[in-house]
């Protein structure tokens, strides 16, 4: 049985997840891909009002989002 990346996260874990796990599954929470993909989004979303020459620390606003819900840091 292939793992199960379920990006859920209310409410947590999902049925999809309980089930899959009863039936022997492994399941693998997609906090993470949800967090990159916030990241990414408010990197596109702003770069136009960013001035120019200007970049936000992008590795510390990661660490303090994982930080924030509890995703532990790579």
């Amino acid at each position: 049985m292939p793992p199960l990346l379920d990006a859920a996260y209310d409410p947590w874990p999902s049925a999809l997840a309980m089930a899959w796990q009863q039936q022997g599954g492994q399941v693998v929470s997609g906090l993470e891909m949800l967090l990159y993909q916030a990241v990414e989004q408010v990197r596109l979303f702003t770069e136009r009002v960013r001035p120019a020459g200007t970049e936000p620390d992008w590795p510390a606003v990661i660490a303090a989002m994982a930080a924030a819900i509890d995703l532990p840091e790579r």
